[in-house]
């Protein structure tokens, strides 16, 4: 893959000697006169532009193109960061006295790389002196999409990104996944091998945490991919919204709560003309059975009116399914005022 560093744009350099700034050190010239001369210690931040997985960098120092060999760079270290504030030491090397370095490193994805030079020429150690600085994008066997026969991953795809989840109701009991990718991709799913574009098998889905292995491979990428899809299978015993029909001697209104997955109590208020409420609710998902105030209500009917006898009421809603003792109880407290 190719050099990320390649004519970027340098947004930070310790003090260098003109002309010898350290965008000659990245704009791809290997020569006498392309190189970087700078205060040690010293460092050069590139920002690539976005965020790559690397695996590998260069460093040409001035031996590289003629001078002797006491003119390589001592002691230097790659950095990366996502954000230019948090920085982790990806390579380091020590005592150097060859004239390139080529190394490979952990695979790790970055926006901002840094090299940083704490010894620099082996003649002057407060000198530091790079000929060319590269970083490369690392060769990977990643798909170019990933879709399930029900329901949309979290997050949605990137080829980049090998941690998704979903969640299924618990009506959905088998599931199957669709990867696609170039010709060289070699994909297995849960250890099933699958052609690019085309359904894997029939994935049986227990209630609870189901995880899912994509594994992709090529032959013409260094380094396999291994992604990963956590299905949550759950009853769904959740409430979309209700509506809440206030009556009295001359008074009626209607006001509507929507739910929250995370949340089971909600309040209400309500003029004191008020003297009964009817509640209707509406689940997210047939085949359950709701109770209000402990009679069984059908999905989007009202309830029998329930009387206030003082300012304040609290109406329990419990959401049940058949087959399962898993229950979901919400608290609607209504104030007159």
């Amino acid at each position: 893959m190719g050099n990320l560093v390649l004519n970027k744009n340098v947004i930070f350099s310790s003090d260098s000697f003109m002309p010898f700034l350290s965008s000659r050190a990245i704009d791809g010239n290997i020569d006498t006169l392309s190189r970087w001369i700078g205060i040690c210690p010293g460092s050069m931040i590139v920002d690539l532009g976005d965020a790559y997985w690397i695996d590998r960098w260069v460093c040409y120092h001035m031996n590289s193109v003629g001078w002797d060999d006491r003119y390589c760079n001592l002691n230097y270290a790659l950095y990366g960061s996502l954000d230019m504030k948090n920085w982790t030491l990806l390579d380091s090397v020590i005592r150097n006295t060859t004239s390139v370095t080529d190394r490979k490193i952990g695979l790790s994805q970055w926006r901002y790389v840094k090299l940083f030079s704490n010894e620099g020429l082996a003649i002057n150690p407060a000198l530091t002196g790079f000929v060319e600085f590269e970083v490369y994008e690392a060769s990977i066997a990643t798909l170019d999409n990933l879709t399930l026969s029900t329901g949309t991953l979290n997050p949605s795809f990137d080829a980049n990104t090998f941690e998704y989840s979903i969640t299924v109701n618990d009506t959905v009991s088998n599931i199957t996944v669709t990867p696609t990718g170039s010709s060289d991709k070699i994909i297995t799913v849960n250890g099933v091998v699958v052609s690019s574009g085309s359904a894997s098998q029939s994935i049986n889905l227990e209630m609870g945490v189901n995880t899912i292995g994509i594994y992709v491979t090529s032959t013409q990428s260094e380094i396999d991919v291994a992604y990963t899809i956590t299905v949550n299978r759950v009853v769904n015993l959740y409430l979309e919204k209700i509506d809440l029909l206030y009556s009295g001697k001359g008074y009626s209104n209607i006001a509507t709560i929507t739910m929250n997955h995370d949340i089971l109590e909600y309040s209400d208020s309500t003029s004191i003309s008020a003297m009964r409420v009817g509640v209707i609710p509406y689940v997210e998902d047939d085949g359950v059975t709701i109770f209000v105030n402990g009679q069984e209500v059908s999905n989007a009917t009202p309830s029998n009116s329930i009387t206030f006898l003082g300012s304040e009421l609290s109406i329990p809603i419990t959401v049940t399914k058949q087959g399962y003792t898993v229950t979901r109880q919400y608290i609607i407290d209504i104030q007159r005022e």
